[in-house]
């Protein structure tokens, strides 16, 4: 566990990502990988001190955990970035479970900081496809992250799978 926010730590996600493959490639189950990050982190940390910083991590990775299923899987990936592994059968599944979470993440009130503050998350979403590695995988979720922050931050973009150049879809 990170000591921190109290979730998995990033070496044991990669163990379980690479469980949960292991099942997929075997046709006996389904899932999504979610990359996570705060959106303008590095502001409260300047401006509201470190302490705040990790009052913010832990109320997020808070409200996350405690609104995904047992079967799901959230953990530090490093510094304000999550990764979160969804076992849901589809991708629009999992794209609602994301849009839901960014919703209550940026619902969030921190006390110590000005009620103009809002803390939100930019969410890149990709469902696993059985002809790629893990590492492919975590790079899709990484791009999409990386487009949803590019986008405006405060959204969740879908992966395109292998092969297709455009995102299917957005929130």
């Amino acid at each position: 566990h990170d000591d921190l926010t109290q979730v998995f730590n990033r070496r044991h996600f990669f163990s379980v990502l690479q469980r949960e493959k292991s099942l997929c490639d075997r046709g006996q189950s389904a899932f999504s990988l979610c990359m996570i990050d705060l959106d303008h982190f590095k502001r409260i940390n300047d401006t509201h001190g470190h302490m705040m910083g990790d009052v913010v991590l832990k109320a997020i990775a808070q409200c996350i955990q405690n609104n995904i299923r047992s079967v799901d899987y959230l953990a530090r990936y490093g510094g304000e970035e999550f990764a979160l592994l969804l076992a849901y059968p589809t991708i629009e599944d999992s794209l609602k479970c994301a849009e839901r979470l960014r919703q209550l993440c940026g619902a969030l009130v921190f006390d110590g900081l000005p009620e103009s503050v809002h803390v939100t998350i930019s969410l890149g979403v990709a469902s696993y496809d059985p002809q790629e590695s893990v590492d492919e995988l975590v790079r899709r979720a990484d791009a999409a992250l990386y487009r949803a922050k590019a986008g405006g931050r405060n959204r969740v973009v879908v992966a395109p799978w292998p092969g297709r150049a455009q995102p299917s879809s957005c929130f």
